[in-house]
């Protein structure tokens, strides 16, 4: 979480019951969170991790949709298998 100083406190406090206590308001603290907010305070890269996820899950649907509607084009026979393997080629370079 990024909050070294915290965990050794926590360590140095734990046979007392103080780290207990603690421990379970940020627990609520934590759920109470919105996404974008536990990102900005914790997540070092600010969440952009999770938007190049989303990113690349979107481009790689992309890509396979392109290759689905190529895949039915040649077995309808509306394009050759050299067309296909082009066109493939062409979509796979593109991503």
């Amino acid at each position: 979480m990024g909050q070294p100083l915290w965990g050794v406190l926590y360590l140095l406090l734990s046979p007392t019951p103080i780290p207990h206590v603690a421990s379970g308001i940020e627990g609520f603290w934590y759920l109470v969170l919105s996404a974008d907010q536990f990102d900005r305070n914790f997540n070092l890269d600010g969440g952009e991790n999770a938007l190049k996820s989303t990113l690349d899950s979107q481009r790689m649907n992309a890509l396979a949709d392109g290759l689905r509607q190529l895949e039915l084009l040649r077995q309808e026979g509306l394009i050759s298998e050299y067309e296909f393997e082009q066109k493939r080629r062409q979509l796979l370079e593109r991503f």
